[in-house]
């Protein structure tokens, strides 16, 4: 009796560094994974806003920086809709809000073209992408995407060029 108590209890320890060797991996594996997506997000061409199911502003991507003009840390905790020009900023905690409520998606999942409004107070045309992550029942995470869709200097100046060329080429009579 005595062995069988004393195998029994190396079988259990055994168990048990296994177990926490298991564990140990796992967490370890969950950060690497935490690690790849972080960096995936900061290195985004795009920008990258995480909100919660309230619009407060969790994440904010350097690409945002770029977009906006706003630092991460003047952004994050504070709603997002201080990114949106009127009338869709007073609008969009009433989307929030009926989403929850209802459950029914009117841009979640779609790409949608938009206005976004830069700390200066000038607006620009973007491409949003928003995206619904659970946490469980009651806890959503958005994610919304944005490309900024104004042509670039270099484009704004060919078309310029080119708008130029075919004005001049053209004769208006009366």
């Amino acid at each position: 009796v005595f062995v069988s108590n004393r195998i029994l209890a190396v079988v259990l320890i055994c168990a048990s560094a296994y177990a926490v060797h298991r564990i140990l991996v796992s967490e370890d594996r969950q950060e690497a994974q935490l690690k790849r997506l972080n960096a995936v997000i900061e290195t985004a061409v795009d920008g990258v806003v995480i909100i919660d199911e309230k619009g407060i502003v969790e994440r904010f991507n350097p690409a945002c920086i770029q977009l906006f003009g706003y630092d991460a840390s003047e952004v994050i905790g504070l709603n997002i809709n201080m990114l949106m020009p009127a009338p869709y900023k007073k609008e969009h905690d009433g989307y929030l809000k009926n989403y929850l409520k209802t459950g029914e998606r009117k841009i979640i999942g779609i790409g949608r073209q938009v206005e976004g409004l830069r700390k200066n107070g000038s607006t620009f045309p973007m491409e949003v992408s928003v995206g619904e992550a659970r946490h469980g029942e009651h806890d959503a995470t958005g994610t919304n995407a944005f490309s900024n869709t104004t042509p670039s200097r270099p484009i704004r100046s060919m078309l310029g060029v080119e708008i130029t060329s075919l004005s001049e080429g053209l004769s208006f009579s009366a």
